[in-house]
């Protein structure tokens, strides 16, 4: 009988590689469970897999090898609740059958999804950000119907400008050249210096998108021209076949279905530690770290895992916890298309061929972290290969 039972619910960057660190959880008498209904998609490829410019296997990774490797149960289904009392997890499976899984320690992962700021995102022609498979419905679609389709991505952020980018390259943009709006409340990216964002935005303008800076949807309704009208809060109207909601992130709303946080994400304390459940620590985009949160990155995450280790083994033996402390620089990547990428660090940066060769090597790397090694060391930090040049400290 084992001595406790971690339960780590969603298959995020940090729960993946808490899992891949697992030996050292089973060493001390811990039980793991991992609860995640499908697998891992890395969103760092996503613009390049809706492009067809990847394929969807690179960005996808099935956690059951790495968790039955690490001796792992992988419970495939939802968390839908949580009882703080008795720290027990309800999981309802696929085929809606329910269990319950008492634990000594809960990890939330949950990540993320696209904050739709009142627009319908569930309209017919509409598809969101995330998930990454809505993305693929989207490109199937678009490879099936007929050239020109008319797609307006609605959002001012860096994946707004990878999703116009990508959708315009690759096997989308060369059999069917869609007709792609970005409609952008202000400056596309505005953290970035006005250089970067012209050389941002030459290659979307070089590839005929169309630029609406500084103008904001206010409503998605049926159209009569097209199967969406984008009304614009300047009176004008858009129609499109497809629209593509990149408005922004909010923590995933099972952090709210469990009772745990709200649209910013289950509060944290420097340790990684819910400050009324402490038992309950979190990772990811799914939290709100120390009051103030931190940019929804899954660098961060990465850098999170190994603190959640060494903390889930400080909760069993009763000793005292670790404080997570954020990396102050990290790799910023934006994939262009065709061929064509930004990389920056800091107020440094390169574009083109040789900034998308580095970003390709920083997102396999990436992957290669939540994939079964090579190895059976099982060492997740440290051992294994080591990261490429100029990627980000994890």
């Amino acid at each position: 009988m084992s001595a406790g039972h971690v339960v780590l619910v969603g298959a995020g960057h940090a729960n993946l590689l808490v899992v891949r660190d697992a030996r050292r959880l089973v060493r001390a008498g811990l039980d793991v469970t991992l609860v995640d209904p499908d697998a891992f998609w890395y969103s760092g490829m996503a613009a390049a897999v809706a492009g067809g410019v990847v394929h969807p296997g690179r960005d996808r990774v099935d956690p059951a090898p790495l968790a039955a490797s690490r001796g792992v149960r992988l419970l495939r289904g939802r968390a839908t609740g949580f009882d703080p009392a008795t720290t027990t997890v309800t999981v309802t499976t696929p085929d809606g059958d329910q269990e319950r899984l008492g634990a000594t320690a809960v990890v939330l992962n949950v990540g993320s999804e696209v904050d739709p700021r009142g627009l319908p995102a569930d309209l017919p022609g509409v598809v969101t950000a995330k998930p990454t498979t809505g993305l693929l419905a989207l490109r199937d679609r678009l490879l099936a119907g007929p050239r020109g389709a008319r797609v307006v991505v609605v959002g001012g952020g860096a994946t707004a400008v990878e999703l116009a980018a990508n959708l315009t390259a690759g096997a989308v943009g060369r059999r069917v050249a869609p007709a792609v709006t970005l409609v952008a409340p202000g400056p596309p990216v505005p953290v970035v210096s006005d250089r970067i964002r012209a050389r941002m935005l030459a290659p979307l303008r070089a590839r005929g998108v169309a630029l609406e800076v500084g103008t904001r949807v206010v409503g998605l309704r049926p159209g009569d021209a097209a199967r969406v009208a984008v009304d614009l809060d300047d009176g004008r109207t858009l129609p499109a076949e497809h629209v593509l909601l990149a408005t922004g992130l909010r923590a995933h709303r099972a952090v709210e279905d469990l009772g745990l946080g709200d649209a910013e994400g289950m509060p944290t304390t420097t340790l990684l530690q819910h400050p009324d459940h402490p038992r309950v620590l979190g990772a990811g985009d799914a939290i709100r770290f120390a009051g103030d949160g931190l940019p929804r990155l899954g660098v961060f995450a990465v850098r999170q895992a190994p603190v959640l280790v060494d903390n889930l083994l400080a909760l069993h033996a009763g000793t005292p916890l670790r404080a997570y402390e954020p990396q102050g620089t990290f790799v910023a990547a934006l994939d262009l298309g065709g061929g064509d990428a930004l990389l920056m660090r800091g107020d440094r940066w390169i574009a083109g061929r040789g900034a998308l060769a580095a970003k390709r090597v920083l997102d396999e790397w990436f992957l290669r972290r939540h994939r079964v090694p090579l190895g059976s060391s099982g060492r997740s930090w440290g051992g294994g290969r080591a990261a490429p040049p100029g990627a980000p400290e994890a």
